[in-house]
């Protein structure tokens, strides 16, 4: 007699059987009516003809392509990284869309920046193709996630079909891919990024100008993609280099240039006074800066002797960084700082004095030194552009420069501007203004003693903390390079900025008024640029900024007012002696209802179609003919005069050639005029 537990366990056996055998049989009819090789892209092809695709199934089917062996880039580790930046930007939770912007900090973004030098004519090495397959999927910094438990087997199966089909793929074809690849999002990512993440990113490099309107690659951001680290800080130093080019004779370009660097090193570090300070606690609670030094710690339980030593521990740590402050910059701080370290001469009792935390002055000793051999590495490499160029000295004379003690050789005021600029041009997503008065602010937020301030990006208030070097300046408006959420948002890394640097390195997040009515257009003889002023907002939430001038954009209206500017003498100044002689006015040539004058229709008609906006543009078209414009200028002048405008034009010949500096002299010449 079975029982019914025997019963089941039969059943259950012969269900097993079964499906064996129906599964046998399912295979067997797969082989059978197996579809030849190609026919699966035959199918896909003629299902899609005529479909446009989304950008969501381009990426999607980049992937596929990517996983299947074509497109796939050179290692698996595409992204560029500096191995000893140990830099791990957290974002507080309250702004999420500021932490995806974080990113830009593990290089994720240089993906979208294929380099245009792959070496051609080799073939892509088995390891990278066949981690994709084995499931090594990449991480955030280009490494690989943990492996599948079956990578054996996975890797056992596919090495021979992987190996015949890779090694004859040159990555040449991978190379002409990439160099039409205009379009970040078609770029084939082993592990592609989330759609938002990737938007950000971009709207990131947008703001650093890496990235045009379009999404095309500027000059800038090529020179950008060859630097090996985050796009903020080649940011940083690339303005640095190009603001310092423009100086050409600047003397003092190589410490300038040292601080810049040490500065990117502090930028991407945690500040080393807030560790010390830190790591003396089990937690944080001092860092609030509400004025309650306590924070959470139950001060019943906590005995008098431990009190002091905390109390004591403060003092020290605010003596130094007032020893160290620079009140216009927290990088320049703590740059300062790093300075006099590696001038010590025993650099762990340095920091034991001055309260500093020796194990991250290490990592930012060691990475100032790397980064500013990046500098001369990459130099001139984005197709041998002068701009990305430094052209002051070389990098031991930066070095020298840089072991000069500080108290030797100080950073003059010009010299700190201009690196409050650069660091601008790095974060000028991150903009913050001081908000004045408390209304509208909760309870607990009036109580606390730091400034507050209104973040670009980020729809909290943001506190400026009372140990940062800026705080007591608290400018109008900073940049920030982290916020660090405890009981509230604060912000670290500050720098006090100019309202006008945010229209220069922050262009694509303003918006600009119409041009006051009260104000005219104008030419600007040193950059040769015809300009007018706007009343810019900057941001979302439309910050009023002081009235800035900007280049014209309406091609027409620069020519006009160009044209005005030529006859009054601001281009060439030996028109203006011989103005008296003229027939009209040249402010006529901006009335729209003179445009029916003779005089002033064939000059605009000629400026225009010979497309001369500024002096640069004159200068190449009389180097090809001399004569060009004579007549439409002479109509300008009286009858009378027509015979001395020979004069008047051999020295406007001679003097289009000068530099703007050599041109309008305190002392220059005047026209002699034959009577």
């Amino acid at each position: 007699m079975i029982s019914k537990s025997q019963q089941r366990k039969l059943k259950k056996l012969e269900e097993e059987k079964e499906k064996s055998v129906s599964i046998s049989k399912s295979i067997e009819a797969l082989e059978k009516y197996k579809l030849p090789e190609g026919a699966h892209s035959l199918l896909q092809s003629s299902k899609n003809i005529g479909k446009v695709e989304s950008k969501k199934e381009k990426r999607r089917n980049a992937v596929l392509f990517s996983k299947a062996g074509f497109g796939v880039p050179l290692t698996d580790q595409p992204f560029k990284k500096i191995d000893s930046e140990s830099e791990s930007e957290s974002e507080p939770e309250l702004e999420k869309t500021q932490s995806r912007s974080d990113l830009w900090k593990n290089d994720q973004v240089q993906s979208k920046i294929v380099p245009a030098e792959i070496q051609k004519n080799t073939f892509i090495s088995l390891d990278s193709s066949q981690g994709l397959i084995c499931g090594r999927g990449l991480g955030v910094n280009g490494g690989t996630a943990a492996d599948s438990p079956y990578k054996n087997a996975i890797s056992n199966k596919h090495d021979m079909s992987l190996r015949e089909h890779i090694n004859i793929l040159p990555t040449s074809s991978v190379n002409d891919d990439s160099q039409s690849m205009k379009m970040v999002s078609n770029f084939p990512f082993p592990t592609p990024p989330e759609g938002a993440a990737l938007d950000e990113a971009e709207r990131c490099l947008k703001i650093l100008q890496a990235l045009d309107s379009n999404g095309r690659l500027t000059p800038l951001g090529k020179a950008m993609a060859d630097f090996p680290m985050s796009p903020r800080h080649s940011r940083m130093l690339l303005t640095v280099i190009q603001v310092m080019c423009k100086e050409k004779s600047y003397s003092r370009a190589n410490l300038v240039l040292a601080y810049a660097v040490a500065a990117a090193a502090a930028l991407s570090l945690s500040n080393p006074f807030v560790r010390q300070f830190e790591d003396s606690h089990t937690k944080s609670q001092d860092l609030d800066g509400d004025g309650n030094s306590s924070g959470t710690v139950n001060i019943e339980v906590m005995d008098k002797q431990e009190k002091l030593r905390r109390k004591k521990l403060k003092e020290t740590v605010k003596m130094f960084r007032e020893k160290f402050s620079n009140p216009s910059s927290d990088a320049l701080s703590v740059a300062y700082a790093l300075q006099c370290y590696e001038l010590s001469e025993s650099p762990v009792e340095f920091c034991n004095v001055n309260a500093l935390h020796p194990k991250t002055m290490e990592e930012m000793s060691k990475l100032r030194k790397q980064l500013l051999q990046l500098v001369f590495n990459q130099s001139g490499v984005s197709g041998g552009e002068k701009d990305f160029s430094w052209i002051f000295g070389s990098l031991k004379d930066v070095e020298n420069v840089w072991r000069v003690s500080h108290d030797k050789n100080p950073l003059l005021l010009y010299e700190e501007e201009l690196l409050g600029q650069a660091i601008c041009a790095g974060w000028a997503d991150r903009v913050a203004k001081r908000i004045r008065g408390s209304s509208g602010l909760s309870l607990g937020d009036k109580k606390v003693h730091a400034v507050r301030y209104q973040a670009c990006m980020v729809k909290e208030i943001v506190f400026l903390h009372r140990w940062s070097s800026v705080s007591n300046s608290a400018p109008e408006f900073l940049v920030y390079s982290e916020l660090i959420q405890t009981r509230r948002p604060y912000m670290h890394g500050v720098t006090s900025v100019k309202s006008e640097w945010l229209v220069e390195y922050a262009r694509s997040l303003c918006t600009f008024s119409a041009p006051p009515t009260d104000t005219k257009p104008y030419y600007e003889p040193l950059t040769d640029q015809v300009l007018h002023y706007v009343i810019p907002a900057f941001g979302p939430h439309l910050w009023e900024l002081p009235s800035h001038s900007i280049p014209i954009s309406n091609y027409a209206f620069r020519v006009a007012v160009f044209a005005y500017a030529l006859l009054e003498g601001q281009v060439l100044p030996c028109l203006r002696s011989v103005r008296k002689y003229m027939a009209a006015p040249p402010a006529s040539v901006l009335r729209p209802e003179a445009a029916g004058q003779r005089r002033v229709g064939s000059l605009l008609a000629k400026l225009n179609r010979k497309k001369i906006d500024s002096c640069a543009m004159l200068r190449e078209v009389w180097k090809e003919n001399p004569k060009e414009l004579h007549p439409e200028i002479m109509d300008w002048f009286q009858e009378g005069f027509h015979n001395n405008f020979k004069t008047v034009w051999s020295h406007m010949l001679s003097e289009v050639i000068l530099e703007p500096q050599d041109r309008f002299l305190k002392t220059s010449k005047r026209v002699k005029v034959k009577k």
